[in-house]
Order: C-alpha cells, then sequence, then structure tokens
C-alpha cells in the first residue's frame, strides 16, 4: 500500500508522511489496528 500510494501521489505522499503525526503511515500499513488488536487479547 505504501508504494502504491507513492507512486500515485509521489512528493505529496511524502510530504503527508513527513509533516503528519506518527499515526498517518500506522493507518496505512495497518500497524494502527495491529497494535489496537494486541492490546484488545491482551485485557481479555
Amino acid at each position: 500500500q505504501v508504494l502504491d500510494h507513492y507512486e500515485r501521489e509521489g512528493f505529496d505522499f511524502l510530504s503527508k508522511v513527513f509533516n503528519s503525526s506518527h499515526s498517518f503511515l500506522e493507518d496505512l500499513t495497518g500497524l494502527t489496528l495491529l497494535h489496537q488488536e494486541t492490546q484488545a487479547a491482551e485485557v481479555s
């Protein structure tokens, strides 16, 4: 997904990544969801 976005948006994509909060790239790659699922599994 990251490469697809980069190919479509080029420097604009990089600008979004560098200028946004860390969650932009984590959301795009699925790390946010993985982290949430891991936390939910630890609680139950």
